[in-house]
């Protein structure tokens, strides 16, 4: 039975129960069950304790979710601070080396904070449910940008930032010729190539059928007039295609029989040889080795050229034998032009004419060659730009300007005559004077102009001024560089070898940078091994850490060979190469004036070296000048104006 509130009667041994409201009986079946017991009337229903038919809001649940956003978020904004510490430990661990390893820890290093600063936007957006957002994101912020500094800090540690100016020097460059290369280069290059190697067929063809004997001998005939003026206007073609759209000609060509040598000057590259179009393609010198490269040994049988091996003394004295006999045979030959200076420069000042177009004594006719147009791209020089680079900044130009300027003939006087070299250095002055540069004695050696005293090699950047320059550079003081300078000594006293490798040499100077290692032993050598005794000496020497007595003293103690306190002609030639830090070729005039004073000991090589007239001067003015050129005996060099650097 049902009760009038909506609940039901029940019997139980006769009694009734009353069912309440939330009480339900499970057992019964939907459509047996009254609506009743899903609905609450006023008055009729019994409620549990506690219970409310009100909504009660379950805060304890919203303050839970709220301090796990706060969590999270911080979390968030805390995380590029905790990848810190890693980021150091692998900083560490990989090495300064330029290698696979290092290369991707570095990127990985920047790519992440850089990632999470794109993205801070869906970042901020889980942190604008937090109450401290604004200092959340600050953190996150800071963080990541410790990370990338992080990551530039190990790229300069790598040399991978272009932190020195040298590093955009390729920069430096005129948007004007960017373009033009782009566009002028390619065309070019294929031009000049193209009638480049039309001359090898023409050059092949003059001396075709002709015998050795015949080849000897002045070409003559149709096989001169024919191929001679089609190799003229290819070799014209060639240089009008680099660029060299017109030459500009002053003066007057000698005849062959009024000066039968043209002597060239200033050597700047290998474009001087359009003076050859501008001559009317006179004989030449060249060495050996050219004759293997391809068209280039064509041409210079094409030319009946002088083929001269440096290597072989025969060969060269053969080659002086030709010349005299070319030069003097009364115009059966062409004239002969030459670079009296040997070697290229800068333009700045004439080196010292080799006397090799002097030696007969014949009329020459000084020939100077300009480049006034700006910049100058046509220097190909032993410290400089590469051939190619002297390429490109050529072809890129619009036009570039070169006058050959024709000097009246120099006839020799009969002292001249006698003397090559006399005759060679009135010359050069006279040129140099037309030129307005100056006239110096230096030479060149290797890859380095030097300077001669007696027979002694006197470099113009002595190699002990670079390595400390490039120690200090590196943050070494001046007691840093004297102590190691001790420990190398040290260690060459020990008994050890003194050749050592540049890996060897970076951890004895204390370098971190194995490349200022090997620029060192560059300095040197032409490979990754050094002579300590050569560096330890010359710095000395160079820097003032020791007195020459003590230098000498310790220089003549390493290098004598056979510890019987005499010198050899090859150990004083090993002395005084380590002293100035070139090698030292010539040395038997010194050592003819040491042996002079007696037996060839310490006392008599100090001697020499403070009182001779002319090797006191290796003391008093290269070492000494160069030891304190700065005021303050660091060592820094007085570079003043030389014309060649």
């Amino acid at each position: 039975m049902t009760s009038p509130g909506g609940g039901t009667v029940a019997t139980r041994g006769g009694a009734a129960v009353k069912r309440m409201k939330w009480s339900l009986e499970l057992s019964l079946g939907n459509s047996s069950r009254n609506r009743g017991d899903r609905q609450s009337k006023d008055g009729d229903v019994m409620y549990p304790v506690g219970y409310s038919d009100k909504p009660v809001p379950d805060t304890s649940v919203q303050e839970a979710d709220r301090n796990l956003v706060e969590k999270r978020c911080w979390d968030v904004a805390l995380g590029p601070l905790k990848q810190i510490p890693m980021n150091l430990f692998i900083m560490y661990m990989s090495g300064n080396t330029i290698s696979i390893f290092p290369i991707m820890m570095v990127c990985m290093m920047a790519w992440r904070p850089i990632q999470a600063l794109m993205s801070m936007s869906a970042t901020f957006k889980l942190l604008e449910s937090s109450s401290q957002q604004w200092l959340q994101g600050l953190v996150y912020l800071i963080g990541n940008l410790l990370g990338s500094a992080l990551a530039v800090y190990k790229c300069q540690s790598m040399g991978l930032l272009p932190t020195h100016s040298s590093d955009w020097l390729a920069f430096i460059e005129p948007p004007q010729g960017m373009i033009l290369g782009v566009v002028l280069f390619p065309v070019r290059i294929t031009l000049a190539t193209l009638f480049f190697l039309l001359m090898w067929p023409v050059a092949r063809l003059r001396l075709a059928g002709l015998s050795a004997a015949e080849r000897a001998e002045p070409v003559r005939g149709w096989r001169w007039w024919l191929f001679h003026h089609i190799m003229l206007f290819l070799s014209r073609a060639v240089f009008f295609s680099v660029g060299f759209l017109w030459i500009r000609v002053k003066g007057r060509q000698a005849g062959l029989k009024e000066a039968p040598v043209l002597v060239v000057a200033p050597h700047s590259g290998f474009l001087d040889m359009l003076v050859l179009y501008a001559t009317g393609l006179p004989i030449v010198v060249s060495r050996a080795e050219n004759c293997r490269l391809p068209v280039i040994g064509a041409l210079l049988e094409f030319n009946q050229s002088l083929i001269v091996s440096r290597k072989d003394p025969q060969s060269r004295k053969k080659c002086v034998s030709q010349i005299c006999e070319r030069v003097t045979s009364d115009a059966r030959w062409p004239q002969m032009l030459m670079f009296p200076e040997g070697t290229t420069t800068n333009g700045r000042a004439l080196i010292k004419f080799k006397p090799g177009a002097f030696l007969a004594g014949v009329p020459v006719q000084p020939v100077l060659l300009h480049y006034p147009g700006e910049p100058d791209t046509v220097r190909w020089t032993w410290k400089g730009q590469t051939w190619l680079g002297a390429l490109w900044h050529t072809t890129s130009q619009i036009h570039t300007s070169v006058t050959v300027e024709f000097l009246p003939i120099y006839t020799p006087s009969h002292d001249e005559k006698q003397s090559p070299e006399l005759y060679a250095e009135n010359v050069q002055k006279l040129m140099a004077k037309a030129l307005c540069v100056p006239a110096t004695d230096y030479v060149m050696e290797g890859r380095s102009p030097v300077k001669k005293l007696g027979n002694l090699s006197l470099p113009l950047e002595p190699p002990a001024q670079e390595t400390l320059r490039l120690l200090r550079e590196h943050g070494l003081t001046s007691a840093h560089v004297e102590a190691v300078m001790n420990h190398v000594i040290d260690s060459c006293h020990s008994g050890q070898s003194s050749m050592v490798t540049a890996d060897h040499l970076a951890a004895l100077l204390g370098l971190k940078d194995r490349k200022m290692a090997v620029k060192i032993c560059s300095l040197y050598s032409k490979d990754d091994t050094v002579d300590l005794r050569q560096i330890c000496v010359s710095v000395s020497a160079a820097s003032g850490f020791r007195s020459l007595e003590s230098l000498i003293h310790t220089a003549f103690t390493w290098y004598d060979a056979d510890q019987d306190g005499l010198l050899s002609a090859d150990d004083l030639s090993g002395l005084m190469g380590a002293l100035v830090g070139v090698p030292q070729y010539s040395i038997t005039e010194m050592y003819t004036a040491l042996t002079a004073r007696g037996r060839p000991t310490e006392a008599s090589l100090q001697d020499l070296l403070m009182t001779h007239p002319v090797y006191r001067r290796v003391c008093t003015e290269y070492l000494h000048s160069s030891g304190s050129a700065d005021g303050n005996h660091n060592g820094i060099p007085n570079r003043k104006a030389n014309g060649i650097k």
